[in-house]
């Protein structure tokens, strides 16, 4: 697999931040206001997600080489990473599988 943290981390994140809003919108509505989009949770996932976009950092997962085969040990990985535990909302495996599965396409 050949992505970089931070465009692994790109990819995902505004589906993370979708997981997370159920925990935080308050957090996103603030990004969303300083991003001078709205104080909406979605508005400010929305504005994250364009300007990953805009800045042609967003690719799909599968992009970087990531295969479907492969996301049952990149989700054990997300678990054993110590900032997981530091989520909103710590994840249940299929939560973070089903994210890294939503992003392995376009």
């Amino acid at each position: 697999v050949g992505a970089a943290h931070g465009e692994a981390l790109a990819a995902v994140l505004a589906e993370v931040m979708e997981f997370n809003s159920r925990q935080v919108a308050e957090v996103y509505a603030t990004v969303g206001n300083d991003m001078g989009v709205s104080t909406s949770a979605p508005a400010a996932i929305d504005a994250v997600r364009s300007l990953a976009d805009d800045i042609n950092i967003r690719f799909s997962l599968s992009h970087y080489g990531v295969t479907e085969s492969m996301v049952e040990a990149i989700t054990a990985t997300v678990q054993a990473d110590s900032v997981t535990s530091s989520n909103p909302i710590v994840p249940t495996d299929a939560e973070v599988a089903a994210i890294l599965t939503s992003r392995l396409r376009e």
